[in-house]
């Protein structure tokens, strides 16, 4: 998701996927974000997995069979983690009201898999509307 303002495009910022937070402290979470081995950028409402292993995240990965296949937070940073290094990003964790069209699933998921991956959310009362 991009936001296109005339001949201008922005990477979302929060209030573009927040619908309600009670309060930062309780719903956000510094965590760290597994590098992969190439630079990659992950947006403000990047669906994430936590790895098992490690306990750092990743893009969620329905097809995962590390840990990374449940959806465990939502991205409210714009950061790009580097190839050779893990990066700290902050991500809604825990209740939160979030827009559904502002999230952002790895390219190709399935319409079951998306739905997966919101009631995986919801488990962590993590809401779309």
């Amino acid at each position: 998701m991009s936001l296109h303002l005339g001949t201008e495009t922005r990477d979302p910022l929060p209030d573009d996927i927040i619908v309600f937070e009670p309060e930062p402290g309780l719903s956000r979470e510094t965590v760290t974000a597994l590098t992969s081995g190439t630079v990659r950028r992950i947006k403000v409402g990047t669906v994430l997995g936590k790895i098992t292993a490690s306990g750092k995240y990743i893009e969620h990965d329905a097809a995962a069979v590390d840990g990374s296949q449940a959806a465990w937070a939502v991205a409210v940073d714009n950061v790009t983690v580097p190839a050779a290094a893990d990066a700290e990003i902050s991500v809604i964790r825990y209740h939160a009201t979030l827009r559904d069209e502002g999230l952002i699933f790895k390219a190709g998921i399935s319409a079951p898999n998306r739905a997966a991956g919101i009631a995986s959310l919801l488990g962590r009362y993590i809401f779309t509307a």
